[in-house]
């Protein structure tokens, strides 16, 4: 079982802000599949960082579609609708 860090654990009893510069969305459950030797890796960066898998996934994606956007924006195409 991986193990959770010690920050990962307080991380996860702090309030999330309710709203206003900073807020954090709330989170919801998706299931993704990912080939075994990803896993591994991402389980592996994970306990090495002192994180937990769902937030190294999370950064990753997030800079992906920032990188998605301003290769867009670069394009002189339009931004593609958040919702």
């Amino acid at each position: 079982m991986p193990r959770r860090g010690q920050s990962a654990a307080a991380r996860s009893d702090e309030p999330e802000p309710t709203g206003g510069e900073g807020a954090v969305d709330p989170r919801e459950s998706a299931t993704i599949w990912l080939p075994r030797s990803l896993r591994r890796r991402l389980r592996l960066w994970a306990a090495f960082q002192d994180r937990d898998m769902s937030d190294v996934v999370v950064e990753a994606i997030r800079l992906h579609l920032e990188a998605l956007d301003r290769d867009r924006a670069e394009r002189k195409l339009p931004p593609l609708p958040s919702e």
